[in-house]
């Protein structure tokens, strides 16, 4: 736990934070510091590939420069806040002035604790860590830094649940509760960044715990109202769960089914083991599982002595559309999620036809 610093980098990232310092100096500044995920991801022995950087100083002058030097590409990713890109292969790294008039004064401003170490790549064997962030570390739960982390930026609240699927941490409780307060303020976060971080979370294979947690804390509420109505949406025969436990069972068995497909599926569905190591399927499974019975509320009606849903396919299909829409999905994800959906009971409808030897191969 306790090596970080040079020693930890490889030789040629070595040589980086070499050409960064000797642009540093040309700027008569020392105050270069590597800050957050990579220190944090250091300690866990996660593989690493992004580097966020605080400089006291100009930032786009000092990205500018270093890119030039490394010759990697300059990207601007926003001008108002200040932040740049550097793009040498397959390393990314980020720039940002400090948020305050020194690096204690950056640091508070960040959202949990285990982001909050800092390194002066001048003195790399010195670690900053004025919030315990090592300590939670250990302990493998995310703590907010202060009180007003998620009011400052609601979308915390999602990305708390996405940094504990990444990384197989817990909730400290106030922290938790926090969430639970501010997780309404999700609403008014713009629908690319909110699709964003549930993209992240989809994409780790532990992510049902979590996804749970966005029922609980109220973010389905607040951003997807449509899986909130599921609740209650009673069902009978072979269901034993309301719709919304059920689209989490099924979300849950989907996830199993794409951590484990050879333990579960037999040698002949090898082209289906496959096909769920894709990210993109990842993804579009993960999210037809959890919305494949969106249409079943506006659809239950009370059969002779049975509950049906006749036409729930299509309704659910409709009512994604609207979903995907508004945190705006690349077309051929929503195109693949809404032909899941559609088609989600036409397996039950073979296996009935094959039950009763009338299994065509047209069918």
């Amino acid at each position: 736990m306790e090596r970080l610093g040079s020693q930890v980098f490889s030789p040629e990232i070595q040589r980086y934070w070499e050409s960064l310092k000797s642009v540093a100096l040309t700027q008569e500044t020392k105050e270069i510091y590597l800050v957050g995920g990579v220190l944090r991801d250091l300690l866990l022995d996660r593989p690493i590939q992004d580097f966020d950087i605080a400089v006291k100083g100009e930032a786009r002058t000092i990205a500018s420069l270093f890119a030039h030097k490394i010759k990697a590409h300059f990207v601007v990713l926003d001008e108002a806040w200040e932040t740049y890109r550097v793009i040498k292969g397959k390393c990314i790294f980020d720039f940002n002035p400090f948020r305050g008039p020194d690096i204690l004064s950056d640091l508070i401003e960040r959202d949990f604790t285990v982001n909050t170490l800092a390194i002066n790549i001048f003195y790399p064997k010195t670690v900053l860590d004025p919030f315990l962030g090592r300590l939670d570390i250990q302990k493998r739960i995310l703590r907010m830094v202060t009180h007003k982390v998620f009011w400052k930026d609601p979308l915390r609240v999602l990305r708390g649940l996405r940094l504990a699927a990444e990384l197989d941490f817990g909730l400290e409780k106030e922290t938790r509760l926090l969430m639970k307060r501010y997780a309404p303020l999700l609403k008014n976060i713009p629908a690319e960044r909110i699709y964003q971080e549930i993209k992240r979370l989809f994409l780790t294979p532990k992510a049902i715990t979590q996804v749970k947690e966005m029922g609980n804390l109220g973010i389905f509420k607040a951003i997807l109202p449509e899986i909130e109505k599921l609740r209650g949406v009673t069902q009978d025969g072979y269901h034993h769960l309301d719709v919304y436990n059920h689209s989490l069972l099924t979300f849950e068995e989907i996830e199993r089914l794409i951590n484990y497909p050879a333990g579960i599926l037999s040698d002949f569905e090898k082209d289906i083991v496959t096909y769920v190591k894709h990210p993109f399927h990842i993804f579009c499974l993960k999210w037809a599982a959890l919305c494949h019975d969106l249409g079943k509320p506006s659809c239950r009606a009370q059969g002779e002595g049975r509950i049906t849903f006749y036409g729930h396919n299509k309704k659910g299909a409709s009512l994604f559309t609207s979903i995907a829409n508004r945190l705006r999905f690349p077309h051929k994800e929503a195109e693949l999620i809404t032909f899941f959906i559609l088609q989600h009971m036409w397996p039950f409808h073979l296996v009935s036809l094959y039950l009763k030897e009338e299994l065509t191969l047209r069918a």
